[in-house]
């Protein structure tokens, strides 16, 4: 009977541990992030058409992954490089585009950088902060459906795939959707 005290006691600690309440400190927590993404670009409104006529165009489509994500910070990324070897053999939605962002109420705050093919394999899209460099500043806010969506400032490129058809925009009106796939 010494032993059953003993017992009971290490059983009860156990069983607290392992506790399905959700304030409890052992409980795990899901980054409130989803690990991929469809995530949309839209050119701002104030980018002229460049003469490109129907070979212009303003939305921007690509499958992207998480490769960063906590409840204070998400990274979404292209899932493939470009073809370094033969670029023209490179594959939709790769490249080095990249989405960097800080969550804190609500908000997220951080950059929007690289270029990458358009999931339509046609279309190629660049951010930049300006000249080709740098990241531009994006904000944005996350929705109860899970969907991250914002603006972003700085430039944007756009081109049919190897061609010289397309072009470019520097403004502060460009916005993003990330919806969960």
């Amino acid at each position: 009977m010494h032993h059953l005290p003993r017992v009971l006691i290490l059983t009860a600690a156990v069983a607290a541990g392992c506790s399905d309440n959700p304030t409890s400190p052992t409980a795990p927590t899901a980054p409130p992030f989803a690990n991929s993404y469809t995530v949309e670009f839209v050119a701002s409104a104030s980018c002229p058409n460049g003469g490109q006529g129907t070979m212009f165009q303003r939305t921007f489509q690509f499958e992207m992954v998480s490769r960063a994500n906590s409840n204070t910070a998400l990274a979404v990324e292209l899932p493939s490089a470009w073809n370094q070897a033969d670029p023209a053999r490179s594959a939709p939605n790769s490249g080095d585009l990249t989405l960097n962002f800080t969550y804190a109420g609500g908000e997220l705050q951080g950059t929007v950088g690289g270029y990458g093919l358009a999931a339509n394999g046609i279309h190629s899209f660049g951010v930049y902060e300006s000249g080709r460099q740098g990241t531009a500043r994006a904000t944005g806010r996350k929705l109860a459906d899970g969907t991250l969506e914002g603006t972003l400032s700085g430039l944007t490129t756009f081109s049919v795939f190897r061609t010289s058809a397309g072009g470019e925009c520097t403004a502060t009106g460009h916005s993003w959707r990330a919806t969960p796939r």
